[in-house]
């Protein structure tokens, strides 16, 4: 739990970048990396849901399918969030696509993390 608040303001930020920019500065995520590491209840855990994250997603991006900025969000939401990070990524990706589909136009991915994150804290708080 000591990790929402973190994970919020870091996703917000993540989103504003996304949305002016369409893209993730490194500086920030790696700070929120060491910050989702040292509030996470079981670090190992973390370890493994952030590599799974990045693992999966590099693979994606490495096929020109997200950009890499979505590869960190991934690895974000595994180390903050564990299995649920993940599950959300996922949800917030299969979005993302639908309204590239239909707007045919790449979407940033980030305000719909935000978003599946919010739509998390609505259900467990």
């Amino acid at each position: 739990m000591t990790a929402i608040l973190p994970a919020l303001v870091f996703l917000s930020w993540a989103t504003v970048e996304d949305l002016l920019y369409r893209r993730i500065s490194n500086g920030v995520m790696l700070i929120a990396l060491a910050v989702g590491f040292w509030v996470s209840a079981d670090w190992i855990i973390s370890l493994v849901c952030g590599l799974g994250g990045f693992i999966v997603t590099a693979a994606c991006y490495r096929n020109g399918l997200m950009g890499g900025g979505d590869v960190k969000l991934a690895a974000l939401m595994g180390i903050f969030l564990g299995v649920w990070g993940l599950i959300l990524f996922s949800w917030a990706l299969t979005i993302c696509g639908a309204m590239a589909i239909i707007s045919r136009t790449p979407q940033p991915l980030a305000p719909y993390v935000l978003m599946a994150y919010m739509v998390f804290l609505g259900v467990t708080l």
